[in-house]
């Protein structure tokens, strides 16, 4: 095994995300890292007028056997996933894989969804900038649309602050 320290390969694993997430220029992406309970990054819509916000998950893997049949080996615990659901912004898991430079978004808007590993559905490839910018472009369409059907921009609009 190349890595052993769990705190180095955590924080790897966020900044190759963090960096992954900015491929294209949709996102821009804060690094957060050990400070919140169970999310660590912060993005953004690179759109002046609307940067929707998301929070993303990290979960990262070095060991030799990173991969089952769909999934990459990066289990996300299920009370980590709950406040994440719970949170009431877009929020993501992402399994990277440091071997081979590998990363997968899946969705965390679900009580009831577990992830003992992350599945292979939503690739970033590094390798191939039109297939990355591909899936992060369906990223960017599901803030946007969370936070669209909300209508948030009406509701803050009229909302009466008690300050």
């Amino acid at each position: 095994m190349l890595y052993e320290n769990k705190r180095i390969i955590g924080s790897s694993g966020e900044m190759f995300v963090s960096g992954t997430l900015q491929i294209g220029e949709l996102f821009q992406i804060q690094l957060i890292g050990g400070v919140a309970e169970a999310f660590d990054l912060y993005g953004e819509v690179n759109d002046r007028q609307h940067p929707y916000p998301f929070l993303v998950q990290v979960k990262t893997t070095a060991q030799d056997e990173r991969y089952n049949a769909n999934s990459i080996k990066t289990p996300v615990l299920d009370e980590k996933l709950k406040w994440l659901a719970d949170r009431p912004i877009p929020t993501f898991v992402a399994g990277y894989d440091l071997i081979e430079h590998r990363m997968f978004i899946a969705p965390a808007y679900n009580t009831k969804t577990t992830y003992p590993s992350i599945p292979l559905l939503h690739e970033v490839n590094l390798l191939n900038h039109t297939a990355a910018v591909s899936t992060l472009n369906q990223l960017k369409r599901d803030v946007i649309n969370y936070w669209q059907r909300l209508n948030i921009a009406n509701y803050k609009d009229y909302y009466i602050s008690q300050l």
